[in-house]
């Protein structure tokens, strides 16, 4: 142990202002196709904006998630060669992979602390996804029974 230095250390809160800072800068990378740098800025705020401590509106909360989800669905319709080339293979490879298994789903539930928590309108923009990656990762990545998901997903 390190003399001196409080064993734990409360972690840096994030105002409401600081999320809007940065989903506005993040927006204007993804405009760009500057995706890797869209996405570099908006991962540490993408759990501030769900935290009670930080206190987000609904709609910037909604803002945050919609556009990291697009962000890796541009991703994901890259093909191989633009994948590589804007990602790196592995980084590439790694984003289709999270999106594909239903890491995203799991890491929006996570995040939230439960799925009955996650916003309705999250939901729906992971639903306005293309319907096959919605519903590939949606079946693999729940264990709820939602019959109008189901039945839309024929899962």
């Amino acid at each position: 142990m390190v003399p001196n230095v409080p064993e734990s250390t409360p972690e840096p809160v994030v105002s409401p202002t600081t999320v809007s800072r940065v989903y506005r800068a993040a927006t204007s990378l993804f405009l760009t196709r500057r995706l890797p740098d869209a996405l570099s800025a908006l991962q540490p705020i993408i759990a501030d904006s769900v935290s009670p401590r930080v206190r987000c509106s609904r709609t910037l909360r909604i803002k945050v998630w919609s556009l990291y989800f697009a962000i890796l669905d541009a991703t994901t319709k890259m093909g191989p060669e633009e994948g590589k080339k804007v990602w790196g293979a592995q980084e590439w490879r790694r984003i289709v992979s999270r999106v594909r298994s239903g890491a995203i789903w799991n890491e929006a539930i996570q995040t939230y602390g439960e799925e009955g928590r996650l916003d309705g309108d999250i939901v729906n923009t992971l639903y306005a996804l293309p319907r096959e990656t919605f519903c590939q990762y949606y079946c693999i990545a729940t264990s709820t029974n939602s019959p109008y998901l189901q039945e839309s997903c024929c899962c």
